[in-house]
């Protein structure tokens, strides 16, 4: 089934979060430049730029106070994280 087409806003959002991860990936002069230039282009990458940016800090903010699962106080170590017969019916 195939997928359907992406609106400008979804296409924006995945630049969005490509040059984040990028930038964070390799903060180098010229991976910062071609973000520039596109956060510059349209004041939409913007902002589309700032809401990834908001939703990583969150997900910091998130993996600070909530346990892991690879860190369960009631799960022996090796134990997996989930049962062998996860997802089997």
């Amino acid at each position: 089934m195939a997928n359907p087409p992406q609106s400008d806003e979804e296409r924006r959002q995945e630049s969005a979060a490509s040059f984040f991860v990028r930038m964070l990936d390799d903060p180098a002069d010229v991976v910062r430049a071609e973000i520039e230039q596109w956060l510059t282009a349209d004041h939409r990458n913007a902002v589309a730029f700032a809401q990834v940016a908001r939703a990583w800090d969150r997900a910091g903010m998130l993996r600070s106070v909530a346990p892991s699962p690879d860190h369960d106080p009631h799960r022996s170590p090796g134990e997996p994280v989930l049962p062998p017969d996860h997802g089997q019916q």
